[in-house]
């Protein structure tokens, strides 16, 4: 998608309400000038691709000139996954029941496919597990997945039918999470975004990770959904505040649980990184890859993989305090040094 293009889809899907939102933010926050503020946003949107959410995420009331380019954006995002995924071998990302059959190794719970399980494998799976999360193959962001109680007055054939006809076919197992995690929010299975890129020699290079976790009020801690995220450095320890997306507001502490994000550790970080090292091995034609990972008492286990990970969030200025993104980083990858 050229800018122009993109600054078309911007104007056409942006909110007035919400870009005044952001505008009051910074003006708030560096005391800048509302009316040139506005002026620069439509100028990035223009020149550069960016909406007035990357324009504030990227810090750019304060970045200026040349160090503006070095910020990956959503159009050399969707030219970093088309350089590098097959799109023949992306659907064992896109569907989860595909993901599942492929990273069966990885995942580390049970799960069921309603379009060939009939009732009584879906009570008995249920029975066994009491609760089970529903999904959507297809779905994103958190989407039409729903966690269900079940216990012996359940209806089975009844939830069967319903989730059969809502498309709700793939059925999990509930994971449970390591308590430290549980701890942080234990209405959702908080994950970490770890992003990973296979280089032209087949090496996997692994890029950056964050910390995802619900705002308590959901099950799914998906950032389109509420959630919130903060940096994690190279060793797992929190590198910055919180951020909600939904609010635009930063969190020292969870705001239900109060657990003190400034010096939350992820257990078995290294773990998890290298687990989805081993996971980008499964389909090689697909190199530029977003994992979502949760901890468990016994390990890291795969949740899902995205084919067109987030660019943002890791690039967010008021979090990480750097003026300049990652694109650098991907440059020094062999085979992405034109990107």
């Amino acid at each position: 998608m050229s800018n122009f293009s993109n600054f078309k889809a911007r104007v056409k899907s942006m909110s007035l309400k919400r870009m005044n939102m952001y505008i009051t933010q910074i003006h708030e926050n560096y005391g800048a000038n509302r009316l040139l503020t506005a002026a620069d946003m439509c100028v990035c949107a223009a020149k550069r691709g960016i909406g007035y959410l990357d324009y504030t995420v990227f810090g750019f009331a304060k970045v200026k000139g040349a160090k503006r380019d070095t910020f990956l954006t959503y159009n050399k995002n969707v030219a970093l996954s088309s350089m590098a995924n097959d799109p023949q071998y992306t659907p064992f990302f896109k569907d989860k029941l595909k993901f599942d059959e492929a990273f069966s190794a990885f995942i580390g719970r049970e799960w069921l496919n309603l379009e060939k399980a009939d009732e009584k494998e879906f009570a008995a799976f249920c029975k066994k597990h009491g609760t089970v999360f529903a999904k959507y193959p297809r779905s994103f962001g958190g989407q039409q997945i729903e966690k269900i109680e079940t216990d012996e007055s359940t209806d089975f054939s009844a939830l069967y039918g319903t989730l059969k006809e809502n498309g709700q076919v793939l059925i999990e197992e509930k994971i449970k999470q390591h308590p430290a995690m549980n701890a942080l929010c234990p209405s959702s299975v908080n994950s970490i975004r770890i992003v990973t890129l296979r280089d032209k020699n087949g090496t996997v290079h692994y890029l950056y990770s964050l910390l995802r976790f619900g705002n308590g009020t959901k099950a799914v801690d998906n950032i389109t959904s509420g959630g919130m995220y903060l940096l994690l450095d190279k060793n797992g320890k929190s590198a910055s505040k919180a951020f909600c997306d939904k609010t635009g507001l930063f969190y020292d502490a969870h705001p239900m649980t109060g657990t003190d994000l400034l010096s939350f550790e992820v257990p078995m970080h290294e773990q998890a990184v290298e687990l989805c090292k081993k996971g980008a091995e499964v389909v090689p034609q697909v190199g530029y890859i977003g994992w979502d990972v949760a901890i468990t008492e016994n390990g890291p286990v795969l949740i899902e993989g995205n084919v067109l990970p987030g660019y943002d969030m890791f690039q967010n200025y008021n979090l990480s305090g750097k003026d300049t993104g990652i694109l650098p980083v991907i440059h020094a990858i062999p085979g992405y040094e034109k990107l």
